[in-house]
């Protein structure tokens, strides 16, 4: 039987611990290492892990002990850190935003593809069982021709104090927290993106609201994001010219003339958590691509560079080499 692969952690936030939680379900990874320079933080995560605590990643003692590293640390540090680790010959899942600017997407990809190891986002909506399920709809045709999709993330969050509050370090607002995740699913379900639009109140990279438009061939995604109230479920709907489908956080449902009907099991994070993992391990261990490439996280990064650019602009920005959501 193959030995687990081993998975470090860089960070000890709160994402960290959700990995920390979803791995421990699993049976085919286990997590070896932790590394913050907040000494404590690495020390208590690390013992709920059952690994060994780090102040640093460079350390090479992290390195040696770890096959794949998650990095969720606040995204200016993204390329460095896995170009770091990706030299050491450790694999990387890097949390959103992958990276800040698409030259350092495609470095860091094309140094992981140098090293034969999987340069990654995290991406667990697309691992979501509804969503996965969601797809083989649109590909069967039961949906009919798509021809709408709108997507909400929001809630009430107070960035105040933190590193999100800091454009430099996080990329911008919310745009560049969930902008990635509108990125991906919709890739995911439409395929490339062609051209980007966003609004906002404020185009200062400080953002707390949102909207924004994302156009793949003849269908139009939008999207409706927020830091200051919750607008609402569903947090994903499609509508087709044979029925329509919703996904609500607790479950969806699918709508048709005859009304609508139960569907899906709702969403669970550490579930999608733990199969992006499991993916991603399997793929460093089999030698294959993960079901969300290297090349879907350069395409989440120019989508985000491209929605920056058109609420500074004020327009809508093409996407001249849209990136394709296979390998």
């Amino acid at each position: 039987m193959n030995k687990p692969v081993r998975v470090g952690l860089v960070g000890a936030g709160a994402i960290a611990g959700a990995h920390v939680e979803a791995a421990a379900r699993l049976s085919e990874v286990v997590v070896t290492a932790i590394a913050d320079p907040r000494r404590d933080a690495a020390e208590a995560m690390a013992a709920r892990a059952k690994g060994k605590a780090f102040t640093s990643h460079a350390d090479p003692d992290f390195a040696s002990r770890t096959d794949l590293a998650i990095i969720a640390t606040p995204p200016a540090l993204h390329a460095a850190i896995a170009l770091e680790l990706i030299g050491a010959g450790v694999g990387v899942m890097v949390e959103k935003p992958f990276t800040l600017s698409p030259d350092e997407a495609r470095q860091v990809v094309e140094a992981a593809a140098e090293r034969g190891v999987p340069a990654v986002m995290a991406s667990k909506f697309r691992y979501s069982a509804d969503v996965q399920a969601t797809r083989g709809l649109i590909e069967s045709g039961r949906l009919g021709h798509i021809e709408a999709t709108e997507v909400t993330f929001s809630g009430v969050l107070d960035p105040t104090g933190t590193w999100r509050a800091d454009p430099a370090q996080a990329g911008g607002g919310v745009i560049a927290d969930n902008g990635p995740h509108v990125a991906d699913l919709v890739r995911y379900l439409l395929g490339p993106v062609d051209a980007v639009r966003a609004t906002a109140p404020s185009a200062d990279r400080r953002e707390r609201s949102a909207s924004l438009e994302l156009r793949c061939g003849e269908v139009t995604a939008r999207a409706a994001l927020s830091w200051d109230e919750r607008l609402g479920d569903p947090y994903l709907r499609v509508v087709g010219t044979e029925a329509g489908l919703e996904l609500d956080w607790p479950g969806g449902r699918i709508i048709g003339q005859g009304g609508g009907r139960p569907f899906g099991a709702g969403y669970d994070k550490l579930a999608a958590l733990g199969a992006n993992l499991m993916d991603v391990a399997r793929s460093l261990r089999e030698g294959r691509p993960p079901q969300a490439t290297g090349l879907d996280a350069v395409g989440s990064v120019d989508v985000l560079t491209g929605l920056y650019a058109s609420l500074r602009d004020g327009r809508w920005v093409e996407l001249l080499s849209p990136v394709g959501s296979q390998p």
